[in-house]
């Protein structure tokens, strides 16, 4: 089953992007996923805005959902390049799966992202997560290391990084 390795912790920082403010994940995670046999794993200090969710619709979808981890995990795959149908797909699949939730009493719940939500939510990003995708390198993060960097580079080095890099086969 599709799985999250430890729960999303985060801060917020004081720097913004196209008028969201970013936070950094404090303590790496990884998400396995069952739809493509791999892991994506969401290193300690990445950036990310949580969900883009334009100001118009905040009310009905939160940038800080509980499925918030599910919008960091996507922004990892759109952050390195990864192919992105399968960065939504995955998006698709993470929303999908129970996140805990703490009423006023303090007790958990499992709850899900409603079915309503999570298609629009998906086709959110289908039809407007271009532009993101196609940022031009410069600004965008670049890979951390791979543990088979020096394979991917060769004895001399590379600027290239890793051609998978936070993307791994499932083991």
């Amino acid at each position: 089953m599709s799985s999250y390795t430890e729960p999303l912790a985060y801060r917020s920082t004081d720097i913004w992007r196209n008028g969201r403010r970013l936070y950094q994940v404090l303590a790496g995670f990884s998400f396995a996923s069952d739809l493509f046999q791999m892991k994506v794993e969401v290193p300690t200090g990445f950036r990310t805005d949580l969900g883009s969710i334009p100001a118009l619709v905040r009310w009905w979808l939160s940038p800080d959902a509980p499925y918030a981890q599910a919008y960091v995990v996507h922004d990892r795959l759109y952050a390195i390049q990864a192919d992105r149908e399968m960065a939504d797909m995955i998006l698709w699949e993470a929303l999908g799966l129970p996140y805990r939730v703490y009423d006023e009493t303090g007790a958990m719940h499992r709850v899900t992202c409603p079915v309503l939500k999570r298609v629009a939510i998906y086709w959110a990003v289908r039809i407007g997560g271009g532009p993101a995708y196609r940022r031009p390198p410069g600004r965008r993060e670049r890979p951390f290391s791979c543990p088979e960097q020096e394979k991917h580079d060769g004895p001399h080095g590379s600027d290239r990084g890793c051609p998978h890099a936070g993307l791994h086969p499932r083991h």
